[in-house]
């Protein structure tokens, strides 16, 4: 199917682009994929928002790396024991946005990942 680039007018099948980067974490480099389309007439890039997400890989690598919990374990252990994310982030004394950030792929902090971690 045809898609149109947006720099240069032209009408074509944007290409598929993988390429290596090195995402800086609280100070450590990470390697990850960035996954772009290229026009093939202008090689303007253009990212998609329904792909892969070159942060949330550095992130789930950082947290590989720091033995901490990635998004769905936290999710997993809450729906577990029937709590909602009100109730376990009442538990926790957190507001409840941290909570749902850390569902959903945000980085927690090391002591909120060790609170997490006692908490299961």
């Amino acid at each position: 199917m045809p898609e149109f680039c947006f720099n240069c007018d032209y009408e074509e099948e944007l290409q598929p682009k993988r390429e290596p980067v090195t995402i800086t974490v609280r100070g450590e480099p990470i390697s990850a994929t960035k996954e772009f389309y290229q026009c093939p007439n202008c090689g303007h890039a253009f990212t998609s928002s329904l792909g892969h997400d070159a942060l949330d890989e550095a992130y789930r690598e950082y947290r590989r790396r720091h033995g901490m919990l990635q998004p769905e374990e936290i999710r997993n252990w809450r729906t577990q024991y029937g709590l909602t994310q009100s109730e376990l982030s009442a538990l926790l004394g957190w507001i409840e946005p941290s909570l749902s950030k850390y569902e959903n792929g945000a980085l927690q902090e090391e002591t909120q990942d060790t609170l997490l971690k006692f908490a299961m």
